[in-house]
């Protein structure tokens, strides 16, 4: 009897230890991290370039005003343009000066104020600047 039970336990792990049926499931518990931080990296990429994208053509937008003379102050430049951008971009500073006719804003904020998932902590300390500069037309 003893054997028997000895026999049937042998059997069942050399059942259970050449069984490969659960290997897919090991490997997908050990890539979905993986996976969710370069699905994050792509999204946190994307959402950056894209805030990015529309910072400049705000900026792009306040400097024509300032070219063509509807509005005439630096300051409420800066001030629209900060306005416009709070929704996505809350700790935005924004720099206009216009020199021997040229209009220049810088704008610069922090990468955080872009991203959506914090999943690469690598680049926390990391500064978005946006610049674009007009002539001026009057």
């Amino acid at each position: 009897m003893q054997t028997c039970f000895v026999s049937k336990v042998k059997s069942g792990l050399q059942k259970f230890w050449g069984d490969e049926g659960a290997t897919a499931t090991v490997e997908f518990v050990l890539m979905v991290p993986v996976m969710v931080a370069l699905f994050g990296l792509v999204i946190d990429t994307a959402l950056v370039f894209g805030g990015r994208s529309q910072i400049l053509r705000v900026v792009q937008d306040m400097n024509r005003a300032v070219s063509i003379g509807l509005i005439r102050d630096t300051t409420v430049a800066e001030q629209m343009i900060i306005d416009s951008i709070a929704s996505f971009a809350p700790a935005a500073i924004a720099q206009t000066t216009v020199t021997s006719g040229i209009i220049s804003t810088v704008v610069t904020l922090p990468i955080s104020d872009l991203t959506a998932t914090g999943l690469v902590t690598a680049f926390k300390d990391f500064t978005v600047i946006v610049t674009a500069q007009h002539l001026a037309e009057n």
